[in-house]
């Protein structure tokens, strides 16, 4: 009795032995497929991100980058490459036709590489083409190579025209790799004819395959930071809010500028371009030229308030260079804009007395504004509560008015007034002249009037 149930017990615990492992080790899990087209970005970035995690979270057995793509952003492509590299899985890079620039380093980045009949990968020069940028580039790729066993000074080549190879590349030129080269000298670990064909040759058509596709937020994302949708927003915003400070009150050139500084920073916040820090940089900059407007003349404030603006605009872009021609390109629309609004309104008959006094004294109710008069050497001290004069650059509350032949910086109290207002000095504080609209078949009284009755 006692022998059988030993022979039992050896059965059962040689049963569970072969069993275990095989429950514990047996399915390999899916494989992943992450297409990677079109244009490298910050969108990219996230979307790959994502899908590594997801993949790690599965227990892929791979995942499978399929590369198609011109390339990109060189800071993007470093992002991707530090996620592949620190995934912990199998990662396979299938050139199906071109991986060029920055989809060079998100293929070399793979454990494995093969490449598509027809398919090359290199041509990674940066752009601008200059020696901090390519040196670093081509470190990048260097090291990369290396790390996964292929010969680095190859990879350099695709970054340093300076770099010459023997018999596959002559110094002065970037290299290139067609499917064919790629493989003869190793750099590559096969070709085949098309993605399924790579996944039978690797051993994964057999498993279960996920294809992985952006989501909305990711798709949203990657079109509002596209460099023409970037510039596109960074214009409408700066052409909306140059336009709305020259018209009365708040409409819809205000509206669609808020809108595009809006949707320009929030792409960048859900891709990873820039965190709330640089938004509430371009608000603080918002704030202080708000500010300015209370106060006569422009001072610290409000060019404290530009730099602020200016700085966000930079700090969203991967480089200074990259932000200033963006940033010159909407400040030329914003000009263009207004030399059309100004156009615009002389057809209507609404004349200054120059280019200049077009562009900051005419309004669109059609009004027309009186020829400057000359100025006096009397300044604004002179002036005194009960002295009227006429508007003539729009108080924001802050603008100009001539007061006689004596012009002066003055300050409405908080009112709107267009060019040829009517206006009668409230009261003096210092270098402010405060004041107020008047109201014809009402005689304006001073403050001390006022105060005495």
């Amino acid at each position: 009795m006692r022998r059988r149930l030993l022979v039992t017990l050896s059965v059962v615990l040689s049963l569970m032995a072969v069993v275990l492992p095989l429950t514990a080790w047996g399915d390999p899990g899916p494989y992943y497929v992450v297409p990677v087209r079109g244009d490298i970005d910050d969108g990219t970035v996230l979307f790959i991100a994502r899908a590594l995690k997801e993949a790690g979270d599965a227990g892929a057995a791979a995942v499978v980058f399929d590369i198609d793509t011109y390339g990109g952003l060189v800071d993007a492509s470093d992002k991707i490459r530090d996620e592949i590299l620190a995934s912990g899985l199998r990662t396979i890079a299938f050139v199906d036709q071109k991986a060029w620039s920055a989809g060079a380093l998100v293929a070399i980045s793979c454990d494995e590489l093969y490449i598509g009949k027809g398919g090359s990968i290199g041509a990674a020069e940066t752009r601008p083409a200059e020696e901090k940028y390519i040196s670093a580039y081509r470190q990048q790729f260097e090291s990369t190579a290396s790390a996964n066993g292929r010969d680095p000074q190859v990879a350099g080549a695709m970054v340093d025209s300076d770099i010459e190879i023997a018999g596959l590349k002559e110094k002065g030129k970037i290299l290139t790799l067609g499917a064919d080269d790629a493989v003869r000298i190793g750099f590559a670990d096969g070709a085949y004819p098309g993605l399924a064909d790579m996944l039978a040759g690797t051993g994964l058509a057999g498993l279960t395959r996920v294809d992985f596709s952006m989501n909305n937020k990711e798709r949203f994302g990657q079109f509002l930071t596209s460099p023409v949708m970037s510039e596109i927003l960074l214009m409408v915003g700066v052409v909306g809010l140059v336009v709305e400070a020259f018209t009365p009150g708040f409409g819809i050139f205000g509206m669609a500028g808020v809108l595009g500084f809006a949707l320009f920073f929030y792409g960048r916040i859900i891709t990873g371009m820039a965190g709330w820090e640089i938004v509430a940089l371009f608000a603080v900059g918002i704030t202080l030229l708000t500010i300015e407007l209370f106060i006569p003349g422009f001072g610290v404030i409000g060019v404290s308030g530009l730099i602020a603006i200016f700085a966000s605009f930079v700090l969203s872009y991967p480089t200074p260079g990259e932000a200033m021609v963006a940033v010159s390109i909407a400040l030329a629309f914003a000009i263009a804009a207004i030399v059309i609004l100004v156009r615009l309104l002389d057809k209507r008959g609404i004349k200054g007395n120059s280019f200049i006094g077009r562009l900051v004294l005419t309004e669109v109710t059609g009004r027309n504004i009186a020829v400057k008069p000359a100025a006096s050497s009397k300044g604004q001290a002179a002036l005194s509560p009960g002295d009227e004069g006429v508007v003539f650059t729009t108080l924001r509350p802050v603008g100009t008015a001539y007061f006689g032949r004596t012009k002066a910086d003055v300050l409405s109290e908080g009112e709107f007034l267009p060019p040829g207002t009517d206006v009668v000095v409230e009261r003096v504080e210092g270098s402010k002249v405060i004041v107020r609209k008047v109201v014809r078949g009402v005689v304006p009284a001073s403050k001390e009037d006022r105060d005495d009755g």
